[in-house]
């Protein structure tokens, strides 16, 4: 047990992935941060709230980045605990799997894989509430958590970190956990990428447009740093750097500088993604340029809510099918027999429905 008195520094979800051509740059450009700017105190201690990796299984430069992550975080901290989160652990090939399982084996990490261990941390009292599943000696998780035995519940903690949804996420749904009923002082989440509460440190960047940091009232994402002080609890935060950023371009405006490492962009007025990847091939100064999709002119929507394939955001269309109709027949240019568009025109009334 480790149990000598230090700083212990939070992070949040990093999601290495190779999902999407900006993805790996995003995990790039953290870990240089890391290893490159970021200066802990000595004799630390270190703790991820899960969510490592996006899938279970991953590609080779994948891999390599949660190589990298280890060997940054063995020369900075005296020890790292790393929980697991939902998408680190996966059925493959029918089998519970474990993607940055072959951490476990280096000196100075531990995989936080247990539920409801209770830990001596930097001098703190910790309780770790992993994501967890193919457990069959535990109930379900959530059961489990919202459950806690007594010997648990009764004690009280310097903190508790976990990889779930609480009741303080306002976006709350059927699985949570009630973390009021736990004794501590402080509360450190993953599994939320944004910092919808005080329990949240919010993932290391925004990977979809909804996680873009566009609201001032939100603080920014950043790793804490607890330690003792007289038997007192002492938290602080560093704010992590600005990696990534969502953006919209109106075709064929030109691109303006951006100074974020990472920007990826969403092109309205544009029909189709291959004329837009095209066209936007490098911005001055020759920044890369990453394209996440397009807005058709002829669809009126929302574009803070566009759909995409890296996105699951919703689509918000703001005419009526038969008003796409016409409006793709007038500018598509495609032509169309008189027989097929009357059938259209028919199965499509002015009066439909706007498309939710």
């Amino acid at each position: 047990m480790i149990d000598v008195s230090g700083n212990v520094y939070i992070a949040g979800d990093p999601h290495f992935s190779a999902s999407q051509p900006w993805r790996k740059p995003i995990g790039d450009r953290f870990l240089d941060w890391l290893e490159n700017e970021f200066k802990p105190e000595p004799n630390s201690y270190f703790i991820g709230l899960g969510d490592n990796s996006d899938d279970a299984v991953n590609p080779g430069s994948v891999i390599s980045q949660l190589e990298r992550f280890a060997t940054i975080l063995q020369a900075k901290f005296k020890h790292s605990y790393m929980l697991v989160g939902n998408h680190d652990l996966k059925l493959y090939k029918y089998k519970p799997h474990l993607a940055f399982d072959f951490l476990d084996q280096k000196e100075g990490i531990t995989i936080l894989k247990d539920p409801a261990q209770i830990l001596n941390i930097g001098g703190l009292k910790v309780l770790a509430m992993p994501h967890y599943n193919y457990r069959p000696e535990y109930p379900s998780m959530y059961d489990y958590y919202n459950n806690l035995p007594s010997n648990i519940l009764n004690q009280e903690y310097d903190l508790m970190v976990g990889h779930f949804a609480d009741e303080t996420n306002p976006m709350i749904h059927d699985q949570y956990v009630k973390t009021k009923k736990i004794k501590a002082k402080h509360i450190a989440l993953g599994h939320i990428h944004s910092r919808v509460s005080d329990h949240y440190l919010g993932s290391i960047a925004p990977f979809k447009v909804s996680e873009d940091d566009r609201d001032p009232n939100i603080p920014a994402r950043a790793l804490w740093v607890l330690n003792k002080e007289n038997d007192e609890v002492v938290k602080s935060e560093i704010p992590l750097p600005v990696i990534c950023k969502y953006r919209f371009i109106n075709y064929p405006d030109p691109l303006p500088d951006t100074p974020e490492p990472v920007t990826v962009w969403t092109v309205n007025n544009c029909n189709v993604e291959t004329v837009a990847k095209n066209y936007y091939q490098e911005a001055s100064g020759g920044q890369k340029i990453y394209i996440r999709g397009v807005v058709s002119k002829l669809m009126k929507k929302d574009y803070n809510k566009v759909s995409t394939k890296s996105d699951s955001v919703t689509k918000i269309t703001k005419q009526t099918d038969r008003q796409v109709l016409e409006d793709w027949l007038k500018e598509s240019k495609i032509r169309v027999s008189r027989a097929v568009v009357k059938k259209l025109r028919n199965l499509l009334p002015e009066e439909s429905v706007p498309q939710k």
